[in-house]
């Protein structure tokens, strides 16, 4: 690819001018206007190199660069027929002789005038390669995105892939996509105004010399709040154009600006929570300061809504100077969002700047200037005739040209008589235009009409309106349609808008009628309603979309006016034209003729036999068949919600009192509005609130809408605190394609359910999943259709997708869990129906996962029914995940369930993996019982009188004592934890005292390990005859029995050695002074390694850091030490990271809380070779793995990791002098994240060879 140009020769034409540029900066320049000249000159360089080699897609840009080439070209010139030969053409000469020469002031009061020029002739072609160049950037930004999506898409089965998800966390997925999302759509509206802005270089400019402009980007904060500016102005005035241009100047100064683009046309782009959304997803992409803070409200508040999205921008830009946000055409948002966002502007304003762009509100500046807490906060600026002027007329001249009429002088007229009549408004300007545009005969027609202008757009839109064909036939085709653009809640594409040209309210058959082609449906949608309909073409390919021109058209059309008697029929009444849509929607959805379902398997094709997209695809194809069915089943409510309620609706009552249509619309609003394998992200929750609503909205309609809405409610004495409706669009079935028997069994249709089984249907029909009907009841909790399908022979242990049958499905220990304590209703009557308790799903036991939930009396009753019914002969299996439901029990402190276990042969010392042996009392449930926080008392006391060795060991080679001192034997654990009660247990039955973990520390080491000792824990420790160990900080004195004193060291013990030739020299003395003989060398190492007499280095950092899956991956490392000083290989005698972090503090699986089980935070250690080195170090056989954060713990927690072994091939053996040893703080899956509050690496080094 190529410009035409040499971007070397380039370079060379500025080689002068950068030389210039450095000498003088070297040499302290002059005066501030010539530091100012030469930093301008060095900011060229940038752009070449960013040009080097071209960026492929920008051709376009061509132009613009050769127009700086020439420039600067010229300039080079001058350059050097004016100073190249005083100044040298070496650069040494020149800078020798340019700090020296007197020329030097000649040469700075050239270069000023000669830069200036050059700064005024490069100003525009550089803009258009900088906006170019931002285009291109947001253009491979938007591909990634793409691919995330997509990706996203693939996914099936989160829950199943990731056992260690956090649902809720999730939310926060789906809604980046989903603010991604609207942030392209508002870069769509950006870079499509921007070309309009490149197309004239000068266009909007005048708004940056008005004084009021420039008071609000120029002047301080006043009473700590930064100005607002509100700009308004007439409908049509090219106020997008301006806010455009705003921010178009405002990132080509650099400056980090957040914007909005609002349309009355689709909801989305007019909602308080999309504009927080894509206004803190913009501010996180340019300063992305204040991930981490943000990241914790996400986590505190999985499900985003307008509260917690307003904290997390306020998080955002909390610290961060410089801000600008722009909100176009706030006038087109409700006015209930415009009250929300005032507040929110003042509170940016204590911080940033905000430009406000709409058209005339009266009243409305007024309620934001009072929410401002100081005088002269707001900055009111009115768009009046002749700012635009210049903008407007150059827009006719050319767009005229492009007419090509033919005849200059008509040419010239009808540019005059436009640009007389467009008064400051570009969309009047535009429209006519359109009306110009239609085939002429003449050159003279064009001037036909221009004599009587209308004067407004109020007075176009009549001329138009008043002009469209107005047949009996063709007045109700044109107000259908005007209805469904104007109040349709979203722009509808070709298809669907012809398709309600079909709907006839309460029919019961949608009449048949081919479809025509997209271009042909273009023309005639333009022929019935003239230029007052704009068509879009679709991004991805689809269908081309279709809105009112401007949002002025729909206000026009729904304000009624006696000068309107014209074309009175085509003015709408909002409220009955509400009313209207919302039967037309409730008509179609329920047409006898559309009942095929879609998701049914054909009864040749096993299940599984294909990817979901395949599914996907036969849905889509199914919809393209009925082009309104999505809109009518998303909308309908929302539409009735604001009808007239004072009215009966008998298509309403229609659909509510049909089960099968109420199925069929369920199928079409999980498939659109539920999640799709992404967890608690779908908008269920916001539609059952407006579904529920409907009682109250329309109270005629009270009985039969309660009854309708009872399957979608909470389930009474259900275990999950959800509504049954919320839930099914939160459980992440939007890929499963449910046929209609499951639907029904999951909404408990039970008489529905009897009369398809009755007629033949399979009451174990499977979706492409595997999924049967069985299975969608146990999940929803729906007894009765569980009871119906068992009667008809659906079968329990039918195994779903991911392994999981019925009644572990009926179990629901995770999913939004009732704080009150339920029975488990389902889970029982599938025990007494035949479900094997012993399933195992890979591994998973029913029984295990049950133990490891609560205490409370449903879930003992339960594990005593499934006992009962069989479960005992796999009491005591662990294979996955390693424990047995005695260790379950045990780490989930349930007492009850313990004893229960036991008596029905659960083994009290039964190891790791179901190791029934366990001669080395590895993993025992007594040792999970202490490995918690908040050791359970009761537990322990129960384990250790069934038997329990009380000197189990931990995976880490700890006791239960080491645990409640401070972590891994059950002693250990106890004193970790300075749990008394636990820790007199413990000893009581004979705990080892001298018993050491894996860092080499007895229980009493760990008690002393801590900022201030619990004196009790050390009594306790000492009374039972633990040795007090020489510890570094705390001295004991024994007083008596029950009494000891803890008294920390004054002054702690120098270093030593403290520089290689203390080594040096304490070796030599060894070797050749200490005996009459001389020690061999290999004697005198093993002294002084013994002796731990090696040089010491302490590596620190503190500072919390917050990251997550997606942040760990790319992040640095949180800590580097200096490079490692010894001998040349293998330095390193001993290695320590001192790690303090946590997680997020909480997950969906209580029963690792306080573990480290499952646990997906976490830190590796890393070596960057020493300085100069090209070999990349070698990790092949470590385990880079440093420690992992305690699960779901809020408190901060200190790890120590030691590496002591030296001489095997390990990590101490690979390094060398001058490496550095890094840390890495990691998260895995989404939800998950570490916060980092301090590192410290501590290498001990010898430098003596062996």
């Amino acid at each position: 690819m190529s410009f035409g140009w040499s971007v070397g020769d380039l370079i060379a034409g500025l080689e002068v001018a950068i030389r210039i540029a450095t000498a003088l900066q070297d040499a302290g320049g002059a005066a501030e206007k010539y530091r100012q000249t030469t930093t301008y000159l060095l900011s060229l360089s940038t752009v070449l190199y960013q040009l080097h080699p071209p960026p492929p897609g920008l051709l376009a840009i061509a132009p613009d660069v050769k127009s700086v080439h020439s420039a600067l070209q010229a300039f080079h010139s001058k350059l050097s027929t004016k100073f190249e030969k005083s100044l040298g053409s070496v650069p040494s000469d020149w800078v020798a002789r340019v700090r020296s020469s007197p020329r030097k002031v000649e040469y700075a009061l050239f270069m000023e005038k000669q830069v200036e020029a050059l700064r005024i002739k490069l100003d525009v072609p550089l803009k258009a390669i900088n906006l170019a160049l931002g285009i291109a950037i947001h253009k491979q930004g938007r591909d990634n995105g793409e691919v995330g999506r997509e990706t996203l898409e693939e996914v099936v089965d989160l829950k199943a892939a990731l056992p260690g998800l956090e649902k809720a966390v999730l939310a926060g997925v789906q809604d980046i996509v989903l603010a991604s999302a609207q942030r392209e759509e508002a870069d769509r509206m950006y870079t499509t105004v921007g070309a309009w802005c490149r197309a004239r270089a000068g266009g909007g400019y005048w708004i940056f010399r008005r004084e009021e402009f420039m008071r609000w980007r120029g002047g301080g904060p006043l009473e700590g709040h930064q100005p607002v500016l509100w700009i308004t102005g007439i409908p049509g005035s090219g106020k997008t154009r301006l806010a455009t241009r705003v921010v178009e100047s405002l990132k080509g100064e650099g400056s980090a600006v957040a914007y909005f683009y609002c349309d009355t046309k689709d909801e989305e782009r007019r909602s308080a929570l999309s504009i927080l959304r894509t206004w803190t997803w913009q501010v996180l992409e340019q300063r992305p300061q204040q991930l981490g803070e943000v990241a914790k409200i996400c986590a505190r508040e999985p499900v985003p809504g307008e509260g917690s999205m307003e904290k997390a921008l306020m998080c955002a830009v909390a610290g961060v100077e410089g801000l600008v946000f722009v909100l176009d055409g706030l006038d087109e948002c409700e006015e209930e969002t415009r009250k929300k966002l005032y507040p929110i502007v003042t509170r940016l304003a204590a911080t940033a700047r905000v430009l406000i762009v709409s058209r005339e509100m009266p009243g409305s500046h007024r309620a934001l200037k009072s929410a401002l807490s100081h005088e002269g906060g707001l900055v009111f600026y009115r768009i009046v005739d002749g700012d635009n002027t210049d903008d407007i007329n150059d827009y006719l001249e050319r767009a005229v040209r492009e007419l090509e009429i033919g005849d200059e002088e008509v040419e010239n007229t009808v540019i005059s008589k436009l640009q007389e009549g467009a008064s400051g408004m570009f969309l009047w300007a535009t429209l006519m235009l359109e009306e110009l545009s239609s085939p002429h005969f003449f050159a003279e027609e064009y001037l036909e009409g221009l004599d009587d202008l209308p004067d407004s757009l109020d007075a176009l839109y009549a001329r138009i309106l008043t002009t469209l064909n107005a047949s009996l036939k063709t007045r109700d085709v044109t107000r259908k349609l005007f209805r469904w653009l104007t109040c349709a809640r979203r722009p509808l594409t070709l298809p669907e808008i012809s398709t309600t040209l079909l709907i006839t309210i309460d029919d019961e058959v949608l009449k048949s009628r081919s479809r025509m082609p997209d271009d042909k449906l273009r023309d005639t949608l333009l022929r019935y309603c003239g230029s007052l309909v704009a068509i879009h073409e679709s991004r991805d390919g689809g269908s081309p979309t279709v809105t009112l021109v401007h949002a002025s058209v729909k206000d026009f059309l729904l304000e009624q006016s006696s000068s309107k008697e014209a074309f009175g029929y085509l003015i709408l009444d909002p409220e009955e034209t509400q009313a209207i849509l919302a039967q037309e929607c409730l008509t179609y959805i329920s047409y006898n003729n559309i009942d095929f379902d879609p998701n049914t398997m054909q009864p040749d094709e096993p299940h599984m036999s294909f990817p979901p997209d395949e599914m996907g695809r036969r849905f889509e194809v199914y919809m393209e068949q009925y082009p309104l069915l999505i809109y009518a089943s998303l909308n309908w409510f929302l539409h009735l919600v604001i009808a007239p309620r004072d009215r009966t609706y008998t298509s309403l009552t229609r659909f509510c009192t049909s089960i099968p249509k109420t199925i069929s619309w369920l199928q079409v609003m999980l498939r659109y509005r539920g999640d799709r394998s992404v967890y608690s992200s779908s908008p269920g929750y916001a539609d059952y609130t407006g579904i529920t609503t409907l009682p109250h909205v329309l109270p005629q309609h009270g009985d039969e809408l309660n009854k309708w809405l009872q399957p979608f409610r909470t389930v009474s004495e259900g275990r999950s605190n959800l509504p049954r409706y919320v839930q099914f669009m939160y459980c992440g079935m939007a890929n499963d394609f449910l046929p209609k028997l499951s639907v029904a069994a999951y909404f408990d249709y039970a008489d529905y359910l009897e009369d398809c089984l009755k007629k033949g249907m399979d009451p174990n029909l499977k979706n492409y999943r595997g999924k049967t009907p069985i299975y969608a009841a146990a999940m929803a909790e729906s007894l009765d259709a569980a009871k119906v399908l068992i009667k008809h022979g659906a079968d329990p242990n039918v195994i779903g997708p991911g392994g999981v049958v019925a009644l572990v499905s009926a179990i629901r220990l995770d999913d939004w869990r009732n704080a009150d304590a339920v029975p488990f209703r389902d889970a029982e009557f599938f025990g007494e129906s035949g479900a094997d308790p012993c399933y195992s799903n890979g591994g998973l036991l029913a029984l295990a996962c049950l133990c490891a939930s609560s205490n409370d009396t449903h879930v003992v009753s339960l594990v005593s029914c499934m006992l009962k019914h069989g479960a005992t002969k796999v009491i005591n299996i662990g294979k996955n995940p390693y424990w047995t439901a005695l260790h379950w029990a045990a780490k989930a402190k349930a007492a009850r369930l313990v004893a229960l276990l036991l008596e029905n042969g659960a083994e009290v010392d039964i190891g790791f993996g179901g190791d029934r042996v366990n001669a080395r009392k590895y993993e025992t449930p007594l040792d999970q019982a202490c490995s918690i926080t908040q050791q359970a008392e009761d537990v322990v006391r129960i384990l250790l009188e069934a038997g329990a060795s009380v000197d189990a060991l931990h995976r880490d080679g700890r006791t239960p004592l080491h645990r409640v001192v401070s972590s891994d034997r059950p002693l250990h654990d106890a004193v970790k934890e300075s749990n008394i009660p636990l820790i007199d247990m413990l000893l009581a039955r004979g705990a080892a005292l001298d018993v050491k973990d894996i860092e080499g520390r007895t229980p009493l080491d760990l008690a002393l390990d801590v900022a201030t000792p619990n004196t009790r824990v050390v009594t306790a420790l000492i009374d039972v005859g633990a040795s007090a160990p020489d510890n570094a900080l705390w001295e004991l004195e024994v007083v008596k029995k029950g009494e000891v004193g803890i008294k920390k060291r004054e002054k702690r013990a120098q270093y030593w050695p403290q520089q290689p030739r203390d080594i040096f020299e304490t070796s030599w003395i060894l070797q050749h002074h200490a005996t009459s003989k001389t020690i061999p060398r290999n004697i005198v190492l093993r002294i002084l390694d013994l002796s731990r007499y090696w040089l010491r280095s302490i590596s620190n950092r503190e500072e919390l850091i917050a990251l997550n899956d997606a942040t760990s991956r790319r992040a640095p490392p949180y800590l580097t030490s200096e490079p490692i000083i010894g001998r040349s290989l293998s330095p390193i005698r001993e290695l320590i990271f001192d790690v303090t972090s946590h997680d997020q503090g909480y997950s969906s699986y209580p029963e690792c809380y306080g573990t480290y089980d499952n646990s997906w935070t976490y830190f590796e250690y890393g070596v960057a070779t020493r300085e100069g080195g090209e070999q990349l170090f070698d990790y092949e056989g470590l385990d880079r793995r440093v420690c992992v954060n305690v699960h779901a713990k809020q408190a901060a927690t200190t790890h120590r990791k030691p590496f002591r072994d030296y001489r095997n091939d390990g990590l101490l053996k690979r390094v060398r002098a001058g490496d550095r040893v890094q840390v890495f703080a990691q998260a895995r899956f989404p939800g998950w994240v570490n916060y980092v509050e301090r590192v410290s690496i501590t290498m001990y080094t010898t430098c003596l060879l062996d």
